[in-house]
């Protein structure tokens, strides 16, 4: 069975446990159901855990509610109020899913960390892994291999010695082999940007076609077919970013900044980069602090930020129309 496939029954056992007439009977069935595979008790908690997320949401915003509540068409025996939010949020995952499979495997995976969440977390072989916000990995372990990979966000490694079984990064993009200790990994639209803190890495595009070591220092760009080098880095910089939860950029675009920034963020924000290309910054940035952050980028640059819920930003050059 899919995933997309087990998050939907474990979402239609959900509802059915929250009306009034659910039988003893059909619980004992879903407790059945959840013992029959163990990565259904594991669809079920991730969805408990996205629904309270998505009613979150909802009561936030009269918008979003109006959406969510137009996806309930289909007559079914509900307990008013809540059990009506519960499944206008269930179906908005639904809408979720479908427009986005990367969502999928976010709330599937081993470990994750909302926006505006960071976590760190000690691994079986006592290397530790420390999760920026909106960040997923699935961990892949066993006699032979140490293996992370990286879902979405971003990731620093700290990596345990134990010369049997080397530690791998992996992305779309490619794998990095740790022949050091601490490094940072970062998935972006196009591609995987490695920066290097201590030691070396050995890095890989997807397609074997392309090897390079990348030491202390420097940061390297995987893509499935190429790896290549493109800047130095301040590894005391970097880990001092980490420890307080700054976006730390030099001469850098907007377009990029914000895209960084925003996927801290619970709601949307609207820009356009390519209205926004010739603006560059230079700046450290709060991730956890998104006022703040707009505020410091609305000093520096000739943009205006309209907001006009908590939920929804819009970001334009000023004079501009959007």
């Amino acid at each position: 069975m899919s995933d997309e496939r087990m998050l939907e029954e474990a979402a239609d056992w959900l509802l059915r446990l929250e009306e009034d007439d659910c039988s003893a009977a059909e619980r004992q069935a879903f407790e059945h159901w959840c013992a029959g595979d163990p990565r259904r008790s594991r669809a079920v908690e991730q969805m408990r855990g996205l629904i309270g997320q998505l009613q979150g949401l909802q009561e936030e915003s009269q918008a979003v509610q109006a959406a969510l509540s137009s996806t309930l068409a289909a007559p079914r025996r509900r307990r008013p109020g809540a059990l009506a939010g519960l499944g206008a949020a269930v179906l908005g995952l639904s809408l979720l899913l479908a427009a986005n499979g990367d969502w999928r495997h976010y709330w599937l995976a081993d470990l994750r960390t909302a926006p505006g969440e960071w976590r760190r977390e000690r691994l079986p072989d006592d290397s530790v892994l420390l999760l920026s916000g909106n960040s997923a990995v699935d961990l892949h372990y066993d006699g032979g291999q140490r293996s992370v990979e990286l879902l979405r966000g971003e990731v620093l490694v700290e990596v345990a010695p134990d010369p049997k079984r080397p530690f791998r990064v992996t992305t779309d993009d490619g794998s990095m082999r740790a022949l050091g200790t601490r490094f940072v990994v970062r998935r972006e639209e196009r591609d995987t940007l490695l920066s290097m803190l201590h030691s070396r890495v050995s890095a890989q595009s997807a397609d074997g076609s392309h090897t390079l070591e990348v030491s202390a220092g420097s940061q390297a760009r995987l893509s499935r077919d190429d790896v290549r080098l493109v800047g130095k880095v301040e590894p005391a910089a970097v880990d001092q970013a980490w420890q307080r939860h700054q976006l730390v950029v030099h001469d850098a675009p907007l377009g990029e900044v914000l895209a960084q920034l925003s996927s801290q963020q619970r709601g949307y924000w609207r820009y356009d980069s390519k209205a926004l290309a010739g603006m560059r910054i230079s700046a450290v940035l709060p991730l956890d602090d998104s006022e703040r952050a707009l505020a410091l980028i609305e000093d520096s640059l000739p943009v205006k930020v309209r907001r006009f819920t908590p939920w929804l930003v819009w970001i334009e050059a000023k004079g501009g129309q959007e």
